[in-house]
């Protein structure tokens, strides 16, 4: 289990609800400090995130346009990432949120089945490709 790396600084530990991590068959405790974590949201996680999201989800649909700003939903990736750093495996959590954006915030009709396929592939990069461990 990784330590704190500065005096003071509390760690975030979060359980794996995945039967397999990182070639390991079982729970693991993870614990990856709140600098830890920063640094892997500026480096790759924000990028990667919302490459994902247009491309999992996409509720209007822009990613079929080059011209679409590829920013048009980051109002969102804070609170995808929040959940996630919860609850590595809140899958629910986010199709709920996800579900919610969609239908609330947009005035979209509701895609339940996409919204959890997004939520899934979400989860499950996060797993793969979250902070190193």
């Amino acid at each position: 289990m990784g330590q704190a790396s500065r005096v003071g600084e509390r760690p975030v530990t979060r359980r794996l609800d995945y039967v397999e991590h990182r070639g390991n068959a079982s729970l693991h405790d993870v614990c990856v400090t709140g600098s830890e974590w920063q640094e892997w949201w500026r480096r790759s996680g924000e990028a990667d995130l919302r490459a994902l999201v247009m491309e999992q989800w996409d509720p209007i649909g822009v990613a079929a346009f080059e011209e679409a700003a590829s920013d048009e939903y980051d109002d969102y990736l804070g609170p995808i990432a929040s959940r996630l750093r919860r609850e590595a495996s809140a899958e629910e959590a986010l199709a709920r949120y996800l579900h919610d954006v969609r239908t609330d915030r947009m005035g979209l009709p509701a895609d339940e089945q996409r919204d959890l396929a997004a939520a899934k592939a979400i989860a499950e990069w996060y797993v793969a490709a979250g902070p190193s461990f």
